[in-house]
């Protein structure tokens, strides 16, 4: 390959096993390569290990696109591909953007990547959209996020549901045992966009988000689209639109109404 090719962009060619196979080799003994895009080509677990094997020893790459924007010819990591990313995560000094949306975690997956995720120091952008995962695999997840440097998180499109949005929530700072309680907070994580679109909370996930947030001043941009909040509760981002940095609050879809406009509006005005 000329070494001069640093971008590759082979997405939505449905390559299939066969034709990662047969690239896989070229991949490893290339070492200029900065980004890789995968995107949907129909990849199997089996074949994506051979693939993240492969870079293991790479030196240069920075982005890594694997995940599946539609839902034709998608690549199948799921939980089995995992241990294989991980040997990626764990010895990469360079990787920054990492996409494994719609690749089918699932709650086991995202618990194995926690893993690797805590060793990759270099790791800021990542997205887990679309993967199934629940509550489940946010209580292993979000313990983990401020030992990572992370800045962009996208869990859109996972059914976290209230109790998920809560973990999440609570884990912003590190948490730290005093006697039978976890009261005290220690190191914060490093989020500065966080996407939970569509993720299937409601006031009280909306509430918990908003009461740990007050204290939190690195977030810049909070995507909470396609989820429905009760007018009532949204008294709660006065207080956070007053004491936050945020850049950019989305809340399409969610159902405000008049009174909900109203209580929003009165956050923005008096933040």
């Amino acid at each position: 390959m000329n070494p001069d090719i640093v971008h590759v962009d082979l997405s939505k060619n449905n390559l299939q096993d066969e034709g990662v196979e047969a690239l896989t080799p070229v991949i490893s003994c290339h070492q200029s390569i900065i980004h890789l895009d995968l995107t949907q080509n129909n990849i199997s677990a089996k074949v994506a290990k051979k693939l993240f094997k492969a870079l293991v020893n790479n030196i240069t790459l920075i982005s890594l696109r694997i995940g599946n924007i539609e839902n034709v010819n998608k690549n199948r990591l799921g939980a089995k591909a995992v241990p294989k990313l991980n040997e990626l995560l764990q010895t990469s000094q360079i990787l920054s953007f990492l996409d494994l949306r719609s690749t089918n975690l699932t709650d086991s997956g995202i618990a194995l990547l926690c893993k690797g995720l805590v060793c990759c120091k270099t790791l800021t952008n990542l997205n887990l959209s679309k993967n199934d995962i629940t509550s489940t695999g946010i209580e292993k997840f979000a313990p983990i996020l401020y030992l990572t440097s992370i800045t962009e998180l996208d869990l859109s499109l996972n059914p976290l549901g209230n109790n998920g949005v809560k973990f999440l929530a609570e884990h912003l700072f590190e948490r730290i045992e005093d006697g039978k309680s976890l009261s005290r907070r220690g190191q914060k994580c490093n989020l500065v966009r966080l996407n939970l679109t569509e993720t299937k909370f409601q006031e009280n996930g909306v509430y918990h988000l908003c009461k740990q947030l007050v204290d939190y001043h690195s977030l810049q941009y909070l995507y909470l689209d396609y989820n429905q909040f009760e007018t009532k509760k949204l008294t709660c981002f006065l207080s956070l639109l007053k004491s936050t940095r945020l850049h950019t609050l989305s809340l399409n879809y969610c159902k405000l109404g008049d009174e909900g406009g109203v209580h929003l509006g009165e956050a923005v005005l008096y933040s």
